[in-house]
């Protein structure tokens, strides 16, 4: 804490100030002032940077295919269409949400191994869980 302070200290002394004052500028128009029109940033113009940003987080991937037309031999062959696509990986979706119905999936599948259809089974079953719930707060309480 204390060297936090020192470096705060030192702070505003540097600055004088200015650290606390309020600049007046004009506001940010499209990353420069008076663009307008075509020539201004879109919505993809800023959502494309953080994507390139992220991409390490988001696990986008991008691929590029250029398709040539079927042309002569001798011919100069020039990509008539090109094919760009970007995939992006959800991470919440692949790491959390996948694993955890994963985990309950197979949970859901030993249990239906457990039913048999006999009322007593169900009974023990029943005993079993209630016992190790009881362990269970009995030692954490």
């Amino acid at each position: 804490p204390s060297v936090f302070a020192g470096v705060l200290f030192l702070t505003l002394l540097a600055s004088k100030g200015r650290y606390f004052k309020a600049r007046r500028v004009p506001p940010w128009h499209s990353a420069t002032i008076g663009v307008e029109g075509n020539a201004s940033y879109t919505a993809f113009g800023f959502t494309n940077l953080l994507r390139h940003v992220l991409a390490n987080v988001l696990g986008s991937v991008r691929e590029r295919e250029r398709i040539y037309p079927e042309r002569e031999h001798g011919e100069q062959q020039l990509a008539h269409t090109i094919r760009y696509e970007t995939r992006v990986t959800e991470p919440v979706q692949a790491f959390v949400y996948r694993p955890a119905a994963a985990a309950i999936f197979a949970t859901v599948r030993f249990v239906k191994h457990l039913q048999s259809g006999r009322l007593e089974a169900y009974v023990g079953y029943m005993l079993i869980v209630l016992l190790i719930t009881l362990v269970l707060i009995a030692s954490f309480w």
